[in-house]
């Protein structure tokens, strides 16, 4: 993946924590459990893709 393309997608994905999050506020779901999963996953998501276009593969595995 190149990195103007893994930019993208960690953006979109940073947009849909938001929109997640801000949904989750205002409508409180009865599932919180789903909340929370979403949540992690979204965190993740980011994370992960942010330090593999940062670090090499090698290093990000190192870190974890």
């Amino acid at each position: 993946m190149n990195k103007a393309l893994s930019n993208n997608v960690i953006w979109l994905l940073v947009a849909g924590y938001f929109l997640w999050v801000l949904t989750d506020a205002l409508f409180h779901p009865a599932a919180s459990g789903v909340s929370a999963t979403v949540n992690v996953f979204f965190v993740i998501a980011i994370a992960t893709l942010h330090g593999l276009r940062r670090y090499s593969v090698k290093q990000f595995f190192i870190f974890f």
